[in-house]
C-alpha cells in the first residue's frame, strides 16, 4: 500500500516532504508506534502458540543504568535464567547518555535507562517509574533537628533551612517542575550548602554518614541495605511524599523492538511481581 494512500484513508499527513527528502510527521511516528506494537503483539501470539520459553535460544546484549544493574538485575535475572536457559545476556553498564549511545553504534542491542529523549533511530518502552524524595539519616536529624524516638519523619520548618547541608542530583526537580536548587535557594538554603552529585552511591553515602540530607530515588532506597537508616524529610514549600517523577525505559533501534528475544526480556521485565510491587518509586 503506498503511503498517499494511508495517507488518505487516514486524513492524516504522515509524511513531511521537503527538497531535502521527507521525515516523520507526529502524526507518522504515531502509527509508527502503533504498527510496531502490532508486530510486538503478532510476535507475542506467534511464541505463545508455537514456541515454549526454554525453546529460545540466542544472545541479547544489554545496556543497563548503573543503578537497575545493580538494585534491580540480580534478583531478577535469577528467575528469567531459570526460565529461559536458552537466551543468553551480555551486560554492559554505565549512564543513560553512555549507552543510547552504545544502542546507536550497536554495541548493544536494547538499552534501559532514564527518561531517554526522543530520537527518530530509536523506539522506547516504559518500563516502570520512579521519582525522589528526601531523606536523612536518623541520628543526624535527631541530633540537629530534635525528632522523637518514635519519628518515622522530619518536617523541617522555614527557620531550619538556613542550617541544613543537602544532597542533590543535578537535575532532580521540585514539584512544580523548576530547578530543585533555585526553590531551596528561594526558601533560604544558601547554595553553598547544596552539594550536586551524579552518582546514587556518592548521594545516599554522604547521607548515611551524616555530611547532610538527600534527595534519593525512593525504588532505590528501598532496594538498599542500610534502607532502615533512612527517614522521609519534608521541606517546606517544596514537596510532599515524593517529586520528579521520571521513567524507566527500554530502547532499541526502529525495527528491532519485535525481535522475539527482546519482546520475551521485556515482557518478563514488565510483568515480574519485583517491578509491579515497587512502581510509583
Amino acid at each position: 500500500v503506498k503511503v498517499r494512500q494511508v495517507e488518505d484513508i487516514l486524513n492524516s499527513q504522515l509524511l513531511i516532504r521537503t527538497s531535502q527528502g521527507v521525515r516523520l510527521s507526529e502524526q507518522g511516528h504515531r502509527v509508527q508506534s502503533f504498527v510496531n506494537e502490532i508486530i510486538r503483539l503478532a510476535n507475542e501470539l506467534r511464541l505463545t502458540l508455537h514456541e515454549e520459553p526454554h525453546e529460545l535460544q540466542g544472545v541479547i546484549r544489554l545496556g543497563l543504568y548503573e543503578s537497575v544493574a545493580k538494585y534491580y538485575w540480580p534478583r531478577f535475572f535469577r528467575i528469567f535464567r531459570d526460565a529461559y536457559p536458552g537466551i543468553k545476556i551480555q551486560i554492559t553498564t554505565g549512564r543513560s547518555r553512555n549507552l543510547i549511545q552504545k544502542l546507536k553504534e550497536k554495541h548493544v542491542d536494547l538499552a534501559i535507562t532514564i527518561e531517554p529523549m526522543h530520537d527518530y533511530q530509536l523506539s522506547h518502552q516504559e518500563l516502570f517509574h520512579d521519582s525522589f524524595s528526601v531523606y536523612g539519616e536518623y541520628n543526624y536529624l535527631k541530633e540537629n533537628f530534635q525528632i522523637s524516638e518514635a519519628s518515622t519523619k522530619c518536617e523541617i520548618t522555614p527557620e531550619q533551612m538556613s542550617a541544613l547541608t543537602i544532597i542533590s542530583f543535578n537535575d532532580a526537580l521540585a514539584h512544580n517542575g523548576k530547578p530543585l536548587q533555585s526553590e531551596l535557594a528561594r526558601l533560604g538554603m544558601p547554595l553553598e550548602n547544596v552539594n550536586e552529585v551524579e552518582s546514587f552511591e556518592v548521594a545516599v553515602e554522604f547521607c548515611l554518614q551524616g555530611l547532610g540530607i538527600a534527595v534519593l530515588p525512593n525504588r532505590v532506597v528501598r532496594a538498599h541495605s542500610r534502607s532502615e537508616h533512612l527517614i522521609p524529610v519534608t521541606l517546606p514549600g517544596i514537596v510532599s511524599s515524593d517529586f520528579s517523577e521520571h521513567k524507566i525505559c527500554a530502547s532499541t533501534t526502529r525495527g528491532e523492538e519485535s525481535q522475539p528475544l527482546i519482546t520475551t526480556l521485556l515482557k518478563e521485565i514488565i510483568n515480574n511481581p519485583m517491578n509491579q510491587a515497587h512502581v510509583g518509586s
